[in-house]
């Protein structure tokens, strides 16, 4: 049976400086601000949510003691092209502080959608531009627009700024090819119509429905059930999660989606934060160099998280369920059934030597958005070993272009199979890469951490014995010195300690960072995306913890020029050596798509752990007894 937890509950209980916000706070929150006199008609809610306390705050926090309960909510008035940074304090229901942000804009928001449609479509020059392609109804067309930076240079006038592109409508697919058009949502204008040619044609959109439902060998498998009958090993408290020797909390946010918070092993602390910090997919194909939008600074992650888990599909018919509570752009709170999921499963082979062995469990924390035609899975795999594995899957649905070919030897012969696979008639995938920028705040054992890069380094061959390996440990003081990237033929990790406890070895204790698959940024060093979001430029950032540093790309991200977040906060060069230690890990996927690819994607997994490196001074299972 699935065990719900609905939000409503939560006012009941004990509330943690962490535990999100619920419906009626959110609710509440929105009321406060449309009250104050500067929301004006024009206003609207770009975010609204939970308002994280100080991290210095809440490890100082026990219970009993008093609970700041902040929203904090970005309004952007349409009128007077200005945003705000709002907090609300809902202890005293009242404002706690309007802050404006001159010349920064929040991310996409329905009424830009509507904007660049009505605009694009009254233009004389649009129009004339899809005639050219033998289009003579506009109304079988629709427009969709994405950050204005990476195609058209901005003036510096701070006006809202979106290019957009134009695509069939359904049950057509497929986009207009060398149209753009640059708009001006402040002034309602567009700026410029860039047509440089390109293909006319489209294919048929791929509705689920068709999809054949049973295998060509007609073999459809058995049912497979696991099952606990004593009950879960876990035990559960608002957003609190207790498993055997770990303990968590966690929420869902707009803009990264699921956040890890203060995660530990027998009470000693290993994480205090952990969430996708930035997200971006460039395409290798030139046409569709505007085609990459940042999911978590431009449209927000958690916002596409608005679909619920399903049991025995989605996660087991056993799992527990939480929902979550999102926004529209009026204020409005949207629950979210069934956003995350908490469950245990198999995990194989624990140890074993000879007749002895133990069967491992896995705890996992699950979450899913749908951005646009891709869907990203996002699992926390508690493991018995002390272990912390975050497992990414991306699947859905390639982003596409129509072309006139059918078939390869139609295909083979164009300039665009140098960018792109031919999946179905007329439909091509062009290559692309994804890059994920997670924010890891690790406290191992506390706050002072040192961060050391860990190599495998080949001694010269000796007389008769040619074998000899050992490992390099560098110490990367500073925020310069810590930004590296991955080198597979030294089988490099990271490793984060304790700068004041050892094990019973007289090691400090500490985590190491280990990589799975990973790739490296194929654009060139001038490319737009590297300005943009720098972080694709290094596989391992560190800085010291700040509160106001999260978001990799920048704070503001939205048409902000570039160069923001981990590239200019590492300028400093801060110290590492006893500090409270953020790492930030990019992890890519390159994507040469495949026909077996089409229409939906089998599921990519990739990720990364972080694995005790000295935390324990054995083997943590070893007295486990049998189960059996």
């Amino acid at each position: 049976m699935m065990n719900l937890v609905p939000a409503l509950l939560l006012a009941m209980q004990s509330i943690h400086p962490l535990e999100p916000l619920t419906e009626p706070e959110m609710r509440r929150a929105a009321t406060i601000v449309r009250a104050d006199g500067r929301y004006t008609s024009s206003s609207q809610f770009a975010t609204l949510g939970f308002k994280e306390p100080p991290k210095q705050e809440v490890l100082a926090w026990t219970p009993g003691m008093p609970v700041r309960r902040e929203a904090l909510a970005l309004v952007f008035d349409w009128s007077a092209n200005a945003l705000s940074e709002v907090t609300v304090d809902l202890g005293a229901d009242r404002i706690g502080a309007w802050k404006a942000l001159p010349g920064k804009q929040p991310w996409v928001m329905s009424r830009d959608v509507g904007g660049v449609d009505s605009l694009v479509k009254a233009d004389p020059r649009w129009r004339a531009a899809v005639r050219r392609r033998g289009i003579e109804d506009p109304s079988q067309l629709s427009l969709f627009g994405f950050p204005a930076d990476a195609y058209f240079p901005l003036p510096s006038d701070g006006h809202r700024y979106l290019a957009a592109f134009t695509q069939w409508r359904p049950p057509r697919d497929g986009i207009l090819t060398g149209l753009v058009a640059f708009v001006d949502l402040t002034r309602l204008r567009v700026i410029q119509i860039k047509d440089t040619g390109g293909d006319t044609v489209w294919h048929r959109r791929v509705e689920l429905d068709s999809i054949r439902r049973i295998p060509p060998s007609g073999q459809v498998p058995k049912p497979l059930e696991i099952r606990f009958p004593q009950g879960a090993s876990y035990r559960i408290d608002g957003h609190h999660v207790a498993w055997l020797d770990w303990k968590f909390r966690f929420g869902v946010e707009s803009r990264s989606g699921l956040v890890l918070y203060q995660v530990s092993y027998l009470d000693r602390p290993v994480l205090y934060r952990a969430a996708p910090s930035e997200m971006v997919v460039p395409y290798g194909d030139p046409g569709w160099r505007i085609w990459m939008p940042l999911d978590v600074g431009d449209v927000g992650l958690g916002n596409y998280s608005k679909t619920s888990l399903a049991a025995g599909r989605d996660v087991p018919e056993h799992a527990t369920f939480f929902e979550s509570v999102m926004h529209d752009e009026a204020g409005a709170p949207i629950v979210v059934p069934r956003a995350t999921a908490v469950y245990e499963r198999d995990g194989g082979i624990l140890w074993r030597h000879g007749d002895e062995s133990r069967r491992a469990r896995e705890l996992v924390l699950e979450f899913y958005a749908t951005v646009d035609n891709y869907d990203y899975g996002f699992r926390w795999v508690f493991h018995q070993s002390g272990t912390l594995e975050l497992e990414a899957e991306l699947t859905g649905q390639m982003g596409t272009r129509a072309v006139a070919a059918k078939t390869e030897a139609e295909f083979g012969a164009t300039r665009a199979r140098r960018y792109g696979t031919l999946v179905g008639p007329n439909t091509v995938a062009p290559n692309h890469q994804h890059f994920f920028s997670f924010q890891l705040d690790l406290d191992v054992d506390g706050q002072a951490n040192r961060l050391h890069e860990m190599d495998l380094i080949g001694e010269p061959a000796l007389p008769y014995q040619a074998n000899g390996f050992a490992t390099r440990e560098t110490l990367l003081a500073s925020e310069l010195a810590a930004r590296r990237p991955m080198n597979l033929a030294t089988s490099r990790m990271w490793k984060v300690t304790s700068s004041r406890r050892t094990n019973a070895l007289g090691q400090p204790t500490g985590y190491g960072l280990m990589p799975a698959g990973n790739a490296t940024a194929l654009v060139p060093p001038n490319a737009f995306i590297r300005r943009h979001v720098g972080f694709v430029n290094y596989h391992l950032w560190a800085t010291p913890q700040r509160d106001d540093e999260r978001y990799s790309a920048g704070t503001y991200a939205f048409i902000n020029g570039g160069g923001d977040g981990l590239p200019r906060w590492t300028r400093a060069n801060r110290s590492l050596v006893d500090q409270d230690l953020v790492l930030w890990y990019t992890m890519g996927v390159t994507h040469i798509p495949r026909p077996e690819d089409w229409p939906i994607m089998p599921v990519h997994r990739t990720g990364f752990k972080l694995v005790p490196l000295g935390f324990f001074a054995e083997n943590p299972t070893i007295a486990l007894p049998r189960e059996r």
